[in-house]
């Protein structure tokens, strides 16, 4: 199985919080809707959908939304997360298993890199760039 194909529901579930998580709002009123959902049909497909991580998914999410804060702001928008930040996390919270260390730094970076295609076709669909 590919790295990304391992990954996929972490990916999926960036995708979907950068779609219907990022007002806190709408999402409370979504949430609210699906609650009062007299049917499955009745729930909200943004809620139906949302991808539901287990809590070793958990884990690595967890690690990617700490290290989003280490993002650098450049001439031509957001950079990547960098990797000395990735390693610094790590040595951090005591993780020195060289394996898990290699799965936590292939994570942040395919979870950074959909994050950064996202954000720079956003940004090129509303500059018209």
């Amino acid at each position: 199985m590919s790295e990304r194909g391992r990954w996929k529901k972490l990916i999926s579930y960036l995708k979907w919080n950068l779609t219907w998580g990022g007002d806190p709002d709408r999402l409370k009123m979504l949430e609210e809707l699906a609650r009062n959902a007299e049917t499955e049909e009745d729930i909200p497909f943004s809620i139906r959908t949302r991808p539901i991580l287990n809590q070793f998914q958990k884990e690595y999410w967890g690690a990617y939304l700490t290290l989003t804060g280490s993002r650098q702001f450049t001439a031509s928008g957001i950079a990547e997360i960098p990797y000395r930040e990735k390693i610094a996390w790590l040595n951090e919270n005591e993780i020195y298993d060289q394996d898990e260390r290699n799965d936590y730094i292939q994570l942040i970076t395919l979870l950074d890199n959909a994050y950064l295609e996202y954000y720079y076709e956003k940004n090129k669909a509303s500059t018209g760039k």
